[in-house]
């Protein structure tokens, strides 16, 4: 059953938010597949705490359960009882039966709540063909661009505020490190790759577009994200439920929660541009300065509800169309099946594409591409109706068109 609640935010507005609908029983049955799974991606959960508490709220759910049924009966009886010791001896077992379903109700609500606070933490199953401890590269495309002998590329940061097009100094007076102003033909060229980028994928027929920058923290949850936590990368809005969101995917899934799809509109293909948001903490050191890893960027994010029979050639599909689009702005890059330590707790399968960066003399993650199953279907309420009626979770993939920063 799919849960709804509202809770009541700051300034008395109440706020939707669709409970999560966990595969409970499966995980209890799992628990040893699931433990290899949580191992290999060097995750935690408590299983043994979610099969106990899942069988509390099993048994808890069959006794109110029974309860309701006695007080459905009572009631029945009531009707035709007599006036007098009769109907006040039922009377006074109504209320009894009363409060001792409303103590129940409200163990279980606690046990729910501690179940769902812990089954939560388990992350999506891992595809078999994941690789081991490192990742596996799949496609190497391009060549590295060649320079005379001796000749030593400059980091672009050096060239960008060189030639007046990147400036960090005025951009950490104004707000701190990990920012920049993009000026001149540096602003023209960002803009001009989120066009190249949705046109791309228009062309592959994706429905362009734009989104909110803030979301809900329910829906950044749902999409398998953390907004709490020392070494969270999500940016929350003081004295609200509000996040910034850190790629337009978690929009974009919010956009399609607590939704009913038909089979026939699937597979539901849409290209957003956002600002995203990242506190990046933890990162540090030469290879992360500049352009590569900064607290606010744009980027151009492909986002996919299917049916799961398509998803995994629906992945494919998301990795050939970030493969042209970085073949045609000439870059080298290589193509790389992620292991599962590499999966976050959202996606079953992930492929990441590394480009040939020289001035760092390295390769750097550009883009990525990840097939979540029915991870956030299950958690965001996002379902399919199939022909013959019956209902069932969809499955979510995203992918990176451009995460312009890095492009450039």
């Amino acid at each position: 059953m799919r849960r709804i609640s509202t809770t009541l935010a700051r300034g008395g507005m109440r706020v939707m938010s669709v409970q999560p609908h966990l595969d409970l029983k499966k995980m209890v049955a799992e628990a040893g597949l699931i433990a290899a799974n949580l191992n290999a991606r060097k995750m935690e959960a408590d299983l043994p705490m979610i099969s106990e508490m899942y069988q509390e709220h099993v048994a808890l759910t069959k006794k109110t359960h029974q309860l309701r049924h006695e007080r459905n009966l009572l009631a029945k009886a009531m009707k035709t009882a007599s006036v007098g010791a009769e109907r006040d001896g039922m009377v006074e077992q109504g209320r009894r039966l009363k409060m001792e379903v409303n103590a129940l109700e409200e163990e279980l609500r606690g046990v729910w709540d501690q179940l769902m606070a812990e089954a939560l933490k388990v992350p999506n199953s891992t595809h078999p063909s994941a690789p081991g401890e490192e990742e596996r590269v799949v496609k190497l495309v391009g060549e590295p661009k060649r320079f005379e002998e001796g000749f030593i590329p400059r980091q672009h940061d050096q060239i960008g505020a060189d030639l007046g097009l990147l400036d960090f100094e005025a951009a950490s007076k104004v707000v701190g490190p990990k920012f920049v102003y993009l000026r001149g033909a540096a602003a023209m060229l960002e803009l001009a790759l989120q066009q190249f980028a949705m046109s791309m994928a228009i062309k592959r027929g994706f429905s362009p577009t734009v989104t909110p920058d803030m979301v809900h923290s329910w829906v950044v949850e749902g999409c398998g994200f953390n907004p709490r936590g020392e070494h969270t990368q999500v940016y929350k809005i003081q004295d609200t439920d509000k996040c910034l969101v850190g790629t337009a995917e978690i929009a974009l899934a919010g956009m399609v929660a607590d939704t009913i799809l038909s089979e026939q509109e699937l597979p539901l293909k849409l290209v957003g541009v956002s600002h995203c948001f990242r506190t990046e903490a933890g990162a540090a050191g030469a290879a992360e300065k500049g352009l590569y890893r900064l607290h606010q960027f744009t980027k151009v994010e492909l986002f996919v509800v299917s049916t799961p029979e398509e998803s995994a050639r629906l992945l494919d599909e998301l990795v050939d169309l970030e493969m042209e689009i970085l073949a045609a702005l000439g870059l080298h890059f290589k193509v790389m099946d992620m292991p599962a330590h590499e999966l976050g707790a959202s996606a079953h399968r992930k492929y990441d594409i590394e480009a040939w960066m020289p001035g760092r003399n390295m390769f750097g993650e550009v883009t990525s591409a990840s097939n979540c199953t029915d991870y956030q279907a299950r958690r965001l309420g996002i379902r399919i109706k199939r022909g013959d009626g019956t209902k069932l979770f969809a499955h979510t993939l995203n992918g990176t068109a451009a995460a312009i920063p890095r492009l450039i």
